[in-house]
């Protein structure tokens, strides 16, 4: 369907399906990388993987969306989720991060606060 969408309005878009952590990315080849909460189901110890995929796949210059719920002491179901300081603290210098906003994750339960993580590549 989404191919179908980027057809009929004139834009070329490379989609992949693929096991996020086995997949490797042909190096600096993405324009964009969008993560809609995925980073808040993994173990703390594989977010560096999850950084440096997203380092590898995207262009210099190029931006990483991350939309992940925030963290939630009373919230008992469902990922733990993360501050903000966690969420600036994942990427490290290859990332220019320019903004963090907190928001709503909606879902067929009922809406989870979360947060919009929006960096850039830095550069070569």
């Amino acid at each position: 369907m989404a191919s179908q969408f980027a057809e009929e309005a004139g834009v070329k878009i490379d989609f992949r399906n693929a096991d996020v952590l086995s997949y490797q990315p042909r190096s600096s080849s993405f324009d964009l990388v969008h993560d809609r909460g995925f980073l808040h189901t993994l173990d703390p110890q594989q977010w560096k993987k999850w950084t440096d995929l997203a380092a590898a796949a995207l262009k210099p210059g190029g931006l990483l969306y991350a939309k992940e719920f925030a963290y939630n002491p009373n919230r008992y179901e469902g990922p733990r989720g993360f501050t903000k300081l966690e969420l600036e603290n994942i990427l490290d210098n290859r990332f220019i991060i320019e903004s963090i906003q907190e928001g709503t994750f909606s879902g067929p339960s009922f809406p989870h606060t979360a947060f919009l993580l929006i960096a850039r590549r830095k550069p070569k």
